[in-house]
């Protein structure tokens, strides 16, 4: 085969199969919501939130969350950090003081008698994200938002200062990636933070 065929070819397969994995990648949307915002499966994605801001003392517990929704159906979805360095030096969160979950949802199918609409999450028949899973992976339907609690440790000697890394999400086939900001301030408390299953309130 000639070098001219060879170029063709390569053409072709990038026009076909490029095509493809770009328009994977694009279906996957990845974004940060605050913590105290309920994340229902209908929520349209927001491009513009590209980074998760967290800010506490030493020696407590701090959490985020990030939402991810998908064009088409993603199977065996998962997470995983990369690490959280000072970005002055050297020092980086131990694994152990990263974590992630899977938030769950709980059907309603009616609403409380007798409450105003105003002090309703949603009219049901609806889910609602609560519960955090102790899974690794899960299938998400394509048009389904599935939000990812965030919970970082901050060891009671880690250096004051700004740390930055990322949270990637995806599976074997397509990924993306998010940036998650950690502001350390120059205290702790007396008495770690109580931690009570970081709730989704």
């Amino acid at each position: 085969m000639t070098r001219e065929c060879v170029n063709v070819v390569l053409l072709v397969f990038l026009l076909i199969w490029g095509s493809d994995l770009l328009a994977e990648d694009s279906s996957l949307s990845l974004w940060a919501v605050d913590p105290l915002v309920k994340v229902f499966p209908d929520m349209p994605a927001a491009e513009s939130a590209k980074r998760v801001q967290m800010r506490g003392g030493r020696n407590e517990y701090l959490s985020g969350q990030v939402a991810v929704r998908a064009g088409q159906e993603l199977r065996e979805l998962t997470a995983r950090w990369e690490p959280l360095r000072h970005r002055e030096g050297n020092y980086a969160l131990p694994a152990s003081s990263l974590r992630w979950r899977f938030a769950g949802f709980i059907p309603v199918q009616r609403n409380t008698p007798n409450t105003a609409a105003s002090n309703l999450l949603r009219d049901a028949p609806c889910e609602i994200p609560d519960p955090l899973l102790e899974v690794e992976q899960m299938d998400l339907p394509a048009g389904r938002t599935q939000p990812i609690w965030l919970t970082v440790f901050v060891p009671r000697d880690a250096p004051p200062g700004i740390y930055q890394g990322r949270l990637f999400v995806g599976n074997s086939r397509v990924s993306q990636s998010i940036e998650v900001s950690l502001e350390v301030y120059p205290f702790y408390p007396a008495r770690r933070t109580p931690h009570v299953g970081d709730e989704l309130v």
